[in-house]
């Protein structure tokens, strides 16, 4: 029993300094979704996009963190990019419901240079069954003890501009929220860079490095990852997460409009004798938008 509190402890201890509590929940196919990061991407391609997703992570533990991930996004003319975003993530005896809208304009500098910059607004519901918690003192007055459920409002906002084959990313979430004034319905305000390099390696080969960095209060943590794409059709990748894991993805595009992906984490940081690594798997979709068709009047009238 003793064993099974140690590694609950643990369990906690590692969501809080690499998931930032599980505020924002981690994905490993970050780059394919820089929309839940950053609004701003939103309609950033001439296409209908959707990304679901669901994450296990650290299989091995009981009451894991689970996350369940839906995005999308398009681009209207003369009005701009819009998304959507539903996070479903569960960490012990912790659920967080994450919804937002997203607005994002694009200003085109020239044919090989944008600017964009975004919005998001939504609502953030963080619930807490207490009643199976066990404190050292039950008479803590700060103890939880009953079933918690509190909701909050959530701003984003965020900055990104394309050059050729560079792309750069600045986001803020929870931006309504403080660091010193965070509570647990109130996460604190987290921060985000991202930068990639698509390189033509030949005519068939990309290679395809990005940096991420996160941070929140008082935690930071940098992501490294390279891809190779082979004929736009399949890709391969590894990442590293900074103190905490090794990750290897893998996809293709099954048709010119679905694409496939998994990943999997193998941790590096101090869970990695206690489970066996973690999970991912994405299905995307992104198809063009349907043309308006013009009709002509075959037989025009004239009323008098």
């Amino acid at each position: 029993m003793k064993t099974r509190n140690i590694l609950l402890a643990v369990l906690a201890f590692v969501t809080f300094t690499t998931a930032y509590s599980q505020n924002d929940a981690q994905m490993s196919h970050y780059m394919f979704n820089k929309l839940y990061y950053n609004p701003a991407f939103a309609g950033s391609t001439s296409l209908i996009n959707a990304s679901i997703m669901h994450r296990q992570q650290w299989v091995g533990f009981n009451n894991a963190p689970s996350t369940q991930f839906l995005m999308g996004d398009i681009f209207f003319d003369r009005i701009g990019g819009v998304g959507l975003s539903v996070t479903n993530d569960k960490v012990g005896y912790e659920k967080i419901l994450n919804i937002k809208a997203m607005y994002a304009y694009h200003f085109n500098l020239s044919d090989k240079f944008s600017i964009s910059g975004g919005l998001s607004v939504g609502l953030l519901n963080k619930s807490l069954d207490g009643t199976q918690l066990i404190y050292e003192n039950m008479n803590d007055v700060n103890a939880i003890v009953t079933k918690e459920s509190q909701l909050s409002p959530n701003v984003d906002f965020g900055l990104a501009t394309k050059y050729q084959d560079i792309t750069l990313g600045l986001s803020f979430t929870q931006l309504n929220q403080s660091n010193e004034k965070a509570t647990f319905s109130k996460p604190p305000r987290h921060f985000y860079a991202f930068a990639s390099y698509e390189y033509p390696l030949n005519e068939q080969i990309d290679i395809i490095p990005t940096l991420f960095f996160k941070n929140s209060s008082f935690i930071s943590q940098f992501e490294l990852n390279v891809m190779g794409m082979y004929d736009k059709k399949f890709w391969g990748g590894i990442s590293y997460r900074m103190q905490e894991s090794l990750v290897i993805l893998l996809g293709l595009n099954v048709t010119k409009t679905i694409r496939l992906g998994y990943s999997y984490d193998l941790n590096t940081g101090p869970i990695k004798t206690h489970s066996s690594g973690s999970h991912e798997i994405m299905i995307m979709s992104s198809f063009a938008k349907p043309q308006k068709q013009h009709i002509p009047f075959k037989t025009p009238r004239v009323f008098i």
